[in-house]
């Protein structure tokens, strides 16, 4: 009875496909006081699969429950074809009308572009179909590293902390 019990305590989704973990590694270096770099090797487990992020900043929510059938299908599309590490994508008309199932060309510029218009994706300079994708809102990979790493300190920061 008790074995019962915990397993219906257990999220049913887990019960015969448990998440795949894997072991990751990572060397931290800092100074010592007296100026001594130091490395220490750390260990940690990172989930196998990857995953895109959405953010819930102030007003996004109601922007996606706003967006048409349409809409909502391009941003899933998005999600799920942002690369790891990566803040633009193509977005190839035909490609994405076949997966998604768009009829018109027209249905999906404007789609396309209400996306635009909602600062979730940007043209990427004259590129064609290439678009910034906003890491405010979405992001697959480990969003501070990749922005400090790729763009410099100046685009992230700690917040400032408010005092009394």
């Amino acid at each position: 009875m008790s074995e019962e019990k915990k397993r219906s305590e257990v999220n049913p989704f887990l019960i015969n496909n448990p998440i795949l973990i894997v072991n990751q590694r990572e060397n931290k270096t800092f100074y010592s006081k007296e100026d001594e770099l130091i490395t220490v090797p750390q260990k940690y487990i990172a989930d196998q699969s990857f995953a895109t992020k959405i953010y819930n900043i102030k007003g996004f929510e109601d922007q996606l429950f706003d967006l048409s059938g349409t809409e909502l299908k391009m941003f899933i599309y998005i999600c799920f074809h942002l690369r790891t590490n990566g803040d633009y994508l193509e977005l190839k008309p035909d490609t994405m009308m076949n997966i998604l199932n768009i009829k018109s060309s027209t249905t999906f510029r404007n789609s396309r572009e209400k996306l635009v218009s909602l600062d979730i994706i940007a043209k990427k300079g004259k590129r064609r179909n290439i678009y910034w994708v906003n890491p405010h809102k979405v992001f697959c990979g480990n969003r501070p590293k990749k922005i400090k790493e790729f763009y410099g300190k100046e685009y992230s920061r700690y917040p400032v902390k408010k005092t009394k």
